[in-house]
């Protein structure tokens, strides 16, 4: 049986269901082929149901109504849609305490970044909640990472059920999934825009960081003055990880909403659903190729400090919304 290809309207700009290990490669020629071998970057998630959005997100909690109005935290009476005002925890505050206990730890036998993003950047690859996205170059390291995960029990069709779903409606919801970005594409919707000639241009490639736009793109680590839409960064490969895993980021604005949840940015991105009836076999393929948790992780040098930090700004911030959602209950009482 071979990869099977679906452009319905209401999926990405394709997607595919692999059949076997083989089928990867296949795919991804079919990809490069269309794109007439544009850069292209990839993301690997455990659950295809799983949004293409940051740790930071998956945190929010709504605060406001479309009009402004307080509304309970904890206890929402409505779905998360676009007008809504949402908090997330301070990362800022939270990377301030990881540069502090990393430099305090680790300040003599370590490359000492240079800048916010570079901290970001390190911070994210050692469990820091940001609002970063991690892509790679790399597609096999892509395919470890979405079968990176045991099995769910509940989930394990065989492979003509779910070839049978994808045939029927573009999908299957038994699978992992490598999402392919066209980083381009997704710079070229961003509201920073390069100047040429006094005159304001789309960025067409992913965004490096250098001298001269640094500053420009601090709204995007600050959040003072952010940007409300999302940019792909090429990170500089400053530590073990981020060169493993060729890694890069999509870094998110003020909008909380996924790009895979946007129709304009849905043009951008392909999505290959991987059965996890496959999964023995893909493991053992990758194994082969050295694509282990400790070949891709390596050492654990920074995890208890990113995690100390995460979950000091987690629990600051539950607080806060708990003290929110008291304030709002007592008033609805007072009604």
């Amino acid at each position: 049986m071979k990869m099977k290809k679906s452009t319905k309207e209401s999926q990405f700009k394709s997607t595919y269901l692999m059949n076997s290990f083989n089928d990867y490669f296949e795919i991804l020629k079919d990809i490069s082929l269309m794109e007439q071998n544009k850069v292209l970057w990839y993301r690997g998630q455990f659950d295809e149901s799983w949004h293409l959005e940051p740790n930071l997100f998956r945190h929010r909690k709504e605060t406001a109504d479309y009009w402004g109005r307080e509304v309970d935290p904890l206890n929402p009476k409505f779905h998360f849609s676009s007008g809504y005002t949402v908090e997330f925890p301070n990362f800022v505050d939270e990377l301030d305490s990881f540069k502090h206990l990393v430099l305090g730890e680790f300040a003599d036998s370590i490359y000492i970044p240079q800048n916010d993003f570079e901290w970001m950047f390190l911070g994210q690859h050692y469990g820091l909640l940001t609002p970063l996205v991690d892509f790679t170059t790399d597609p096999l390291i892509a395919l470890f990472f979405s079968c990176d995960g045991n099995l769910p029990k509940n989930k394990f069709q065989s492979l003509d059920s779910c070839n049978e779903q994808f045939n029927d409606y573009g999908y299957s919801d038994d699978c992992a999934a490598v999402f392919v970005m066209l980083p381009s594409e997704i710079n070229k919707l961003s509201f920073f825009k390069e100047m040429d000639n006094n005159n304001f241009i789309d960025i067409v490639e992913p965004v490096e960081l250098n001298d001269s736009n640094i500053k420009k793109l601090e709204g995007y680590v600050t959040w003072n003055n952010a940007f409300f839409t999302p940019l792909c960064i090429i990170a500089p490969k400053t530590d073990y990880r981020l060169i493993r895993k060729s890694g890069n980021f999509l870094c998110y604005g003020e909008n909380a909403q996924p790009i895979d949840y946007i129709n304009g940015y849905k043009n951008c991105l392909y999505k290959i659903y991987i059965p996890y009836c496959l999964f023995s076999e893909l493991k053992s393929m990758l194994a082969i190729l050295d694509l282990t948790q400790k070949s891709v992780y390596g050492e654990e040098k920074y995890d208890k400090i990113g995690n100390r930090c995460k979950d000091d700004i987690k629990d600051k911030f539950y607080m806060k919304m708990k003290e929110l959602s008291e304030k709002i209950r007592q008033q609805e009482n007072v009604k």
